[in-house]
């Protein structure tokens, strides 16, 4: 994922009005990764705070239960989070419907597995 920590800057440099925005999947999914299996449901219910969270604000608030609760046992995911926070709260920009639709990549995965060529950018997490 190295790659992905300059990607940013180098959409700035090209399209310095472009917003960069991490795929929430991704990054949900990176961190259970981390998880051992039995604590994913309790993960899970800590994260959703965060991701659903009415604005950046409210999340890095959301974010302080998961830090006390699992930051001595699973350190890495609470710096993923905030290693990936920039990239995320652009996504708490949008109203809830229009993250119900961009929350998941399928519908661009799709879109992009029906043109030949790279991936678009989007889809590409």
């Amino acid at each position: 994922m190295a790659g992905s920590r300059v990607l940013p800057e180098v959409v700035g440099n090209v399209w310095p009005l472009a917003t960069v925005q991490t795929c929430i999947i991704h990054l949900i999914r990176n961190a259970f990764r981390l998880a051992g299996r039995q604590h994913w449901d309790a993960l899970k219910r800590d994260v959703k705070p965060i991701y659903t969270a009415v604005n950046a604000d409210a999340a890095r608030a959301a974010l302080d239960e998961p830090t006390e609760r699992w930051g001595s046992k699973y350190g890495a995911i609470i710096r993923l989070w905030n290693n990936a926070w920039e990239e995320f709260i652009p996504f708490l920009d949008y109203d809830v419907e229009i993250r119900r639709v961009i929350c998941s990549t399928n519908a661009i995965e799709s879109l992009n597995a029906r043109y030949p060529g790279p991936a678009i950018a989007a889809g590409a997490g």
